[in-house]
């Protein structure tokens, strides 16, 4: 299915029909629905049952009915309809992760336009106009009886003074954690490898992280045979020679219990690192949610070394390169990532909102997403426009995008589900772009798309609509 016709019904189906007149339609005049259901705005999935919104979408084809059709809704009509739609989507993304699919973009046209006209607030949708029921009104409250003060009560009896050799009770002693890290609480985001950490580079062999620079070509991962794979380094996420930081120091062992010849390094990275473990997980996970007994990674993606010992240390200088995968191989051998979950975020795995709810995407997706526009203006366009650093020593497109992820926390859980499918859409097209074209000639790709549709694909529709309105009329 081609982008142009959703990315087109998605700005037409926001608009009121009224703009096309009563019979515009995208398509075939006769109004034949498509014999295969792949056509369709909207499938309804297993994870989701039918409502209101689910049979509205899933009658809606593409080039086939009017966009009049969605007028049939009656506007916001209850909070069942806007959960219906945040369970259908949510199925979509468990089936495909961190891929826009299509129905799902088309979906969330048709739940803006339907609820265009509302305010989603955290109790659900308030009409202002959109064409559903009047609120109903509340009964004016009863008076509430002011009750006479009472008089204040006396202070406590003082204690008497203890004879002498009368014991008092002794406290208790203050339990010792059990965790490294308090528990609770966001820990901070931004902070990723020590200087103790290595890398294997091309032509300059294994060499401390602070080293690293942007052009590098390091380890990310092995195949097979067991021959390294290279990536260049497109960009240094953090880099901060004199900050002071805490990290998680993993001390490993190989994992069958067998010695090795080569010399293992602890592993140290900040509490909020997504690191990969291998016990069935299928994403990232954070630094501070792993256990003594896990098993790291190693360059192929076995679970190669157990995790023998956990402590706290704190070093001076934070480091973090990114490469096109996110992903390299540390202290030789260790698989790792060079991104950190979102700031808030305490769920070991997947991104969580405010109030509990699991989102189906994992904190890996959500920041190789996040990252997707800038890799293709580094890579595509110039390096030069990818180095700007806050005074942390971050990336200023990440710290922007931590700004911005804050806002996104405060907002109820729907909106947040809202903001996470465009933020896939926009995100996700870039990705797709860089993996049929690659980074480098993406943005070119990108920009000769933008020509076409200039030149061919917009003047071409412009026709088809107004031969179907001088049809209809």
């Amino acid at each position: 299915m081609k982008w142009a016709t959703p990315l087109s019904l998605f700005f037409l189906a926001t608009r009121s029909p009224s703009a096309f007149g009563d019979s515009f339609f995208l398509g075939e005049p006769d109004g034949t629905p498509p014999d295969d259901a792949d056509d369709g705005l909207f499938q309804e999935s297993t994870h989701c049952h039918s409502g209101s919104v689910i049979n509205r979408c899933g009658d809606i084809f593409i080039e086939r009915h009017t966009v009049a059709e969605l007028s049939t809704s009656g506007g916001c009509n209850s909070v069942a309809d806007l959960f219906q739609w945040g369970c259908c989507m949510e199925a979509r993304l468990i089936e495909l992760d961190i891929y826009t699919d299509i129905n799902l973009v088309l979906a969330t046209a048709c739940f803006l336009y339907y609820f265009w006209d509302c305010v989603v607030t955290g109790d659900g949708c308030l009409d202002f106009g959109g064409g559903g029921p009047p609120p109903t009104p509340q009964p004016t409250p009863a008076p509430v009886t002011i009750p006479t003060p009472l008089p204040p009560t006396p202070g406590p009896t003082p204690r008497p003074t203890p004879r002498m050799g009368t014991p008092w009770p002794t406290p208790r002693p203050t339990p010792r954690p059990t965790s490294l890290l308090p528990v609770g609480g966001p820990q901070p985001a931004g902070i990723c490898f020590s200087k103790l950490t290595t890398v294997a580079v091309s032509g300059k062999g294994s060499i401390s992280i602070s080293e690293v620079q942007v052009g590098d070509r390091v380890v990310t991962a092995q195949d097979s045979s067991g021959k390294e794979l290279y990536e260049t380094v497109f960009a240094l996420g953090h880099y901060n020679p004199s900050e002071s930081g805490d990290f998680l120091q993993f001390q490993v062992a190989e994992a069958d219990g067998s010695t090795t010849s080569k010399k293992m390094m602890p592993l140290e990275v900040s509490a909020s690192h997504l690191v990969l473990i291998h016990d069935g997980k299928q994403h990232a996970v954070r630094a501070d949610s792993v256990k003594v007994g896990d098993v790291l990674q190693g360059p192929q993606g076995h679970g190669d070394y157990r995790i023998s010992k956990i402590h706290q240390v704190s070093r001076q200088g934070v480091f973090s390169p990114l490469t096109p995968s996110g992903k390299l191989v540390v202290n030789n051998g260790i698989a790792a990532t060079g991104y950190v979950a979102a700031p808030g975020q305490n769920s070991a795995e997947h991104l969580q909102s405010k109030d509990g709810f699991l989102f189906p995407m994992s904190h890996y997706s959500y920041a190789h997403l996040f990252i997707a526009p800038f890799r293709l203006v580094c890579m595509g366009i110039l390096s030069s426009l990818c180095t700007a650093m806050d005074e942390d020593g971050i990336l200023q497109y990440v710290s922007t995008g931590f700004r911005v992820h804050g806002w996104i926390e405060e907002q109820n859980t729907l909106v947040q589900q809202v903001l996470l499918v465009l933020f896939s859409l926009v995100c996700g097209i870039c990705m797709v772009v860089e993996f049929v074209f690659g980074a480098t000639y993406g943005p070119l790709a990108i920009f000769l798309g933008i020509m076409a549709w200039i030149s061919f694909i917009k003047p071409n529709m412009t026709n088809r609509f107004q031969q179907a309105k001088a049809k209809a009329a």
